[in-house]
């Protein structure tokens, strides 16, 4: 199968924060914007925030590998941010 792409999903958080072990791994993958130890509740401000920027899940054999954001620009070129893959 393919890989793929689904909207993030509160219940994807368990997986997003195992993939987060430290609070230099979180300041590269997120700069400031939250804090170490990552929490669902920052999460769910920052999408209330930024309404217009869509987190993302990427599987491959419906397996979670990748984390994204895709945020959109004023020239309409999106661009991506907060990337962060399954550690292996």
């Amino acid at each position: 199968m393919p890989l793929s792409l689904k909207d993030y999903k509160a219940s994807d958080f368990g997986t997003l924060s195992g993939w987060v072990t430290s609070y230099e791994l979180l300041v590269q993958f997120a700069g400031t914007e939250f804090t170490y130890p990552l929490n669902n509740e920052e999460i769910e401000k920052y999408q209330l925030k930024y309404p217009e920027r869509k987190f993302y899940m990427g599987y491959n054999n419906n397996i979670p590998v990748f984390f994204g954001e895709i945020i959109p620009s004023e020239n309409n070129i999106p661009r991506l941010g907060r990337l962060i893959q399954c550690p292996v």
